[in-house]
C-alpha cells in the first residue's frame, strides 16, 4: 500500500481522542495537516464519520473514524516506530490499557461534562454513579501497571498517549465535580503520566489543547447564558 500521501486529521484540539491520533502521527513522524472542525450530524459529515464523531482522518481518498481504529491503521500502514511495540503479549497489554481507560474512565467521565464544561447542571444520579465506576477503572489501570512494568519503562505507545489525554480530561472532571485528586494513591499512574507529559511533541499538543479549551469554554458559557 502506498503510504507517502499526507494524512489529513479532522477534529477539535480540545478532544482527547483527536489529541491521541495527533500524538500517534507525531510519534511516527507522519506528515499531516490538521483540520479543526466540530462534530455534526449533517449528511455530508456522516459520509466521512458514520457516527458523526471526531476525530477522523483522510488518507489516499478514504475516510477513517474511531480513535483506536485510526491508531491501528496508522501502525499497519506506517511501519516505522510502532505504536504497539513488543511481543504479542505486550501489545495485548497495551490494548488492555487503552480499553480499560476508554470504558471505565473516559466514558463515565463524559456523563459529567454538562456540569463541568457546559455551564449546566449534572443529574445527581449521574454524580452518584460515575465516581465508583471511575475508581474501579483507575484501580484497574494501577494494577495493570504494577503487573506490567514495561508499560512504564519501555517504548511509548499509542495506548500511553490515549491514557495521557483521557486521564487529563478525567482529572479535570473529578477535581471540579468531586474535589478529588485521584493521583494520590496511584503512584504508577502518576509516573506514566509525568513521563509522557515531558515529551516535546506532547508539550506542544497540550499547549494547543489548552489554548483551544479557553475558546471552547467561552463558547459554552455564551450558549448557556443565552438560554
Amino acid at each position: 500500500m502506498k503510504n507517502n500521501e499526507v494524512i489529513e486529521l479532522y477534529g477539535s484540539p480540545v478532544s482527547n481522542c483527536y489529541n491521541t491520533v495527533l500524538a500517534a502521527l507525531r510519534h511516527k513522524g507522519i506528515e499531516h495537516h490538521q483540520k479543526h472542525i466540530g462534530a455534526t450530524q449533517d449528511a455530508g459529515f456522516l459520509l466521512k464519520s458514520p457516527m458523526g464523531k471526531i476525530p477522523f482522518i483522510l488518507h489516499e481518498g478514504a475516510y477513517i473514524s474511531e480513535t483506536s481504529v485510526i491508531v491501528a491503521y496508522l501502525d499497519q500502514v506506517f511501519s516505522d516506530k510502532p505504536l504497539f511495540p513488543g511481543s504479542p503479549l505486550e501489545q495485548a497489554r497495551c490494548g488492555q490499557l487503552m480499553k480499560i481507560v476508554e470504558l471505565y474512565v473516559e466514558s463515565p467521565a463524559r456523563r459529567l461534562f454538562p456540569g463541568v464544561f457546559w455551564y449546566l447542571h449534572n443529574d445527581p444520579l449521574h454524580v452518584a454513579e460515575v465516581r465508583p465506576v471511575i475508581e474501579r477503572g483507575l484501580n484497574a489501570v494501577e494494577l495493570l501497571l504494577q503487573q506490567n512494568r514495561f508499560l512504564l519503562g519501555g517504548p511509548k505507545s499509542g495506548a500511553g498517549y490515549y491514557f495521557y489525554f483521557s486521564l487529563g480530561l478525567a482529572e479535570t472532571v473529578c477535581q471540579q465535580q468531586y474535589g478529588w485528586d485521584f493521583w494520590e494513591e496511584r503512584p504508577l499512574m502518576r509516573e506514566l503520566y509525568e513521563q509522557l507529559g515531558k515529551l516535546d511533541f506532547m508539550i506542544e499538543i497540550s499547549a494547543q489543547r489548552d489554548g483551544a479549551m479557553e475558546g471552547y469554554l467561552a463558547e459554552k458559557s455564551a450558549e448557556a447564558n443565552s438560554d
